[in-house]
């Protein structure tokens, strides 16, 4: 039960159907004195390989707007089984019927914000030392006229290949391989794939209270664009030697406070990371921005996330 300026009064009770062990219904309906019924349905099942949600909210006339107005939410995943056993799939599919859906019938801040939903699915093999994906990143963005919003690349499609090996003779070896295909159908921004290989080597030396590991990676980007929209030149490049040494010290002591045992650490960390620098103003920016803030990203080499912008370090 709720009270709006824009909703009027709000009711919403769900009903629920227990269908089977693995089948569930649910059905809300909820009233808004100030702009009808809306009816949310929510139907979610699970089996060994396949589990899925499936969600649709509509209301068929607005009083505000006069329009029907909805929301569609899939969510698919599929663990193969078996001789099957790796192979995965997955569909995450959400789409409005208009920019201020959220906006009007979204119960709290966070969900009133929301500004770009994914369009996603994939097919992935994983197996012990490699993993690989093919994956096709679309998106709807919601748009606010007061503060408007540059819509993500779509990756139509996106290709991975992955390999690692945690342990050979004191080795932690990898490369990752990324092909995608960049396009913007809403606004006109350079267009264009990337293809990406990344290896990666470390050797750590560790112990119960030190640790010390040297890594060292190789980037390696290329870029094919399209002429339209592209002001330099269309197939370009950069390689990158990346180079780091994680080091700390672990402490621990046992001890109280206030009448209760405790455990007090102290780990003093030295990081250094080295990366030449690189003149990176020809080349496209489809994913890369400053990383966030936080713990993990003091002790990662570069500060941008996505592949295409790499920090002089």
């Amino acid at each position: 039960f709720g009270l709006s300026t824009t909703l009027g009064t709000d009711i919403r009770t769900p009903f629920y159907w227990n269908i089977a062990p693995n089948y569930d219904y649910t059905i809300t309906p909820r009233f808004m004195s100030k702009r009808g019924v809306l009816f949310g349905n929510e139907f979610r099942f699970l089996t060994p390989e396949f589990s899925g949600t499936l969600l649709y909210d509509v209301i068929s006339n607005d009083r505000q707007t006069d329009d029907s107005r909805d929301y569609t939410g899939v969510r698919l995943d599929y663990a193969g089984q078996g001789a099957l056993s790796g192979l995965a799939a997955g569909v995450n599919y959400n789409s409005v019927s208009d920019d201020n859906y959220f906006v009007d019938f979204a119960s709290t801040i966070l969900g009133s914000s929301q500004k770009v939903l994914p369009q996603d699915a994939f097919v992935s093999f994983t197996q012990p030392f490699w993993n690989s994906a093919v994956r096709v990143t679309k998106n709807q963005t919601l748009q606010d006229p007061l503060a408007p919003v540059v819509p993500p690349y779509e990756r139509v499609p996106q290709v991975t290949l992955n390999g690692f090996v945690s342990d050979w003779r004191g080795l932690e070896a990898g490369v990752a391989f990324e092909g995608t295909r960049f396009v913007n159908p809403e606004l006109p921004l350079p267009e264009g794939s990337r293809i990406v290989i990344n290896p990666r080597v470390a050797f750590p030396f560790q112990s119960a209270g030190w640790f010390v590991i040297p890594r060292a990676q190789l980037s390696a980007t290329y870029y094919s664009m399209d002429a339209e929209n592209f002001r330099y030149e269309t197939s370009q490049s950069r390689v990158l030697p990346i180079l780091s040494l994680d080091s700390g010290l672990i402490f621990e002591r046992d001890g109280a406070w206030f009448g209760r045992a405790v455990q007090q650490t102290l780990e003093p960390r030295l990081y250094y990371a080295y990366i030449p620098c690189r003149d990176q103003s020809t080349l496209p920016n489809f994913d890369s921005a400053l990383a966030d803030l936080n713990y993990v990203q003091f002790f990662t080499e570069n500060i941008y996330s996505g592949y295409d912008r790499i920090v002089n370090a």
